[in-house]
């Protein structure tokens, strides 16, 4: 199989709300109203999951869900990043707070921004390529109280925003996503309500998908402005959604899940991408009633499936459909004992190969996350971190033996890969 380029970008992702602590927005917020709900919900919602006891203490105290100080990446950056150097990674993907840089309408925060600055100058300054995401599911009070992405005028606000923080941070940028995983959003929020601002309602789910298609448009016109040799998408959620067998009902099935999954959104983006950005965790069979079908045969601490290989056909799938070179910004598993990451990863890597093998250009791959963190509605009891942190020893941070191996397979990859084109060139 063809070995990836020497200058292929390695690396691991995160997102501000949950590492830096201590955000006010419309996520923290929500929390503090739901904690409890979210506890005594616990065992309802993971029950099918291996070891849902092991973590039935954190997962029943209102306290795992409310995310406060997090795991204090805010003021140990640096350190965080000296760890980073220790995976051997050279690119890094993280996220910019929106309610830190404008936590009031039309007021920004130069202290904010000038912290970010330093954030991405420390980062470069360790031989890391910085990945930038603009909005990572949190945004100000203000922009909730004005209706957030349900009204169209309001994409206005977001304009300025990103035309603000790329015009400062301009110097230091390169690849930019503009808006992390629209369909996640959406589905949560608005059709499953789990999320704020739990509105449920299929016509007002469908009018923020459009809204945040128009706003991903509008933010790529903005930064192309600014800088025409910027690399800009939006991040997709991904899964490999598969028939449960060659009945042609099934098939139409998938297809159909696909067009409303996938190709709905990215049929609204597709001018303005200069690449697809891929999250990837799972992969599902389904009949034609829509409900999945099959018990798999691994599962992860949350109850997910776990067939990292097939990310293969998803990425071989919008290559075909879109013709755009892929990146990887999300790959991961919660895994607290640290037993199936190593088997990830190495399979994540297998279908990576096999997908370049069919002609499909990736140029890089971002495990999530690179440490424990806060996971939305889950709170801090899942662990998908490379990096764990001890949540009752002053957030110690130590390398989990599958950070190790990771690391050990990019030296062995860097120094056996071929010279060939860079990420740019594809």
């Amino acid at each position: 199989m063809k070995a990836f380029p020497s200058n292929f970008l390695w690396g691991a992702a995160i997102a501000s709300y949950q590492v830096e602590g201590n955000i006010t927005c419309q996520w923290s917020e929500w929390e503090k109203a739901n904690a409890p709900r979210l506890a005594s919900e616990y065992i309802r919602r993971f029950s099918n999951a291996p070891n849902f006891e092991k973590f039935l203490p954190e997962g029943e105290n209102p306290d795992n869900y409310i995310c406060g100080p997090a795991i204090d990446h805010l003021h140990r950056y640096q350190s965080d990043f000296d760890l980073l150097v220790k995976l051997g990674i050279n690119s890094f993907r993280f996220s910019i707070e929106w309610a830190r840089i404008e936590p009031k309408k039309g007021r920004f925060d130069r202290e904010a921004i000038e912290w970010y600055r330093n954030y991405i100058r420390e980062l470069k300054k360790r031989g890391l390529t910085p990945i930038v995401t603009l909005w990572h599911f949190t945004f100000p009070t203000w922009f909730r109280d004005l209706g957030g992405f349900e009204h169209h005028g309001n994409i206005k606000y977001f304009e300025q925003y990103v035309r603000r923080i790329v015009t400062e941070l301009k110097d230091d940028l390169d690849i930019i996503i503009t808006i992390n995983e629209p369909i996640v959003y959406t589905l949560m929020s608005y059709i499953i309500g789990d999320w704020p601002p739990q509105k449920k309602g299929f016509l007002r789910a469908l009018h923020i998908i459009n809204n945040l298609a128009s706003a991903h448009n509008s933010a790529y016109k903005i930064i192309k402005k600014i800088n025409p040799s910027f690399r800009v998408s939006f991040a997709k959620n991904k899964s490999h959604v598969q028939p449960l067998n060659h009945n042609t009902l099934n098939h139409v099935s998938v297809r159909l899940q696909n067009y409303i999954r996938d190709d709905y959104f990215f049929d609204r983006t597709r001018r303005h991408l200069d690449f697809i950005a891929i999250n990837w965790y799972q992969s599902d069979s389904f009949d034609a009633t829509f409900i999945q079908t099959t018990q798999p045969r691994r599962i992860n601490d949350l109850g997910w499936n776990m067939n990292p290989a097939d990310i293969e056909f998803s990425m071989y799938r919008l290559y075909r459909r879109y013709q755009l070179p892929i990146i990887i910004t999300e790959n991961g598993l919660a895994d607290e004992a640290d037993e199936n990451r190593i088997w990830w990863i190495r399979e994540t890597i297998t279908g990576m190969r096999r997908a370049i093998a069919r002609g499909v250009p990736i140029f890089g791959y971002m495990h999530w996350s690179a440490f424990d963190n806060f996971e939305w509605d889950k709170g801090f009891w899942p662990r998908f971190g490379l990096i764990a942190v001890d949540y009752q020893n002053n957030l110690k941070r130590t390398l989990r033996p599958s950070a190790k191996w990771y690391a050990d397979f990019i030296d062995r990859q860097t120094r056996t890969a071929p010279k060939t084109r860079s990420p740019r060139e594809f």
